[in-house]
């Protein structure tokens, strides 16, 4: 199973998106360039630079956004929710699959 942590349930792969591959890189360099520059200690001076650096931070904080079946993504995704309710994991075990969830994402 540890195979899988990395797919959701409707069978993308995690590491594809980018909340979980190009954000947190991005987010880690920007860190990085403004922390050489010293925003760390003189941009407290700016409003709303404390919040913005927590967010920075929490960008590519443990790798970036969860996978969904680690917790991350939308809790109302009715792909999610069906899979849960079904115990499918993933739900492409599931005797319907594909269902009209599966089409709905495939069609997008």
């Amino acid at each position: 199973m540890d195979d899988l942590k990395p797919v959701t349930y409707c069978g993308l792969h995690c590491d594809l998106c980018s909340a979980r591959s190009r954000i947190p890189q991005c987010a880690r360099a920007l860190e990085e360039a403004m922390a050489d520059e010293g925003w760390p200690t003189w941009g407290r001076d700016f409003p709303g630079f404390t919040d913005f650096w927590a967010f920075l931070q929490g960008l590519h904080a443990d790798g970036g956004w969860p996978g969904c079946r680690a917790g991350g993504g939308d809790p109302g995704c009715q792909i999610r929710v069906c899979a849960r309710e079904r115990g499918m994991d993933p739900c492409n075990q599931c005797p319907d699959f594909p269902c009209e969830h599966i089409q709905a994402l495939a069609a997008r």
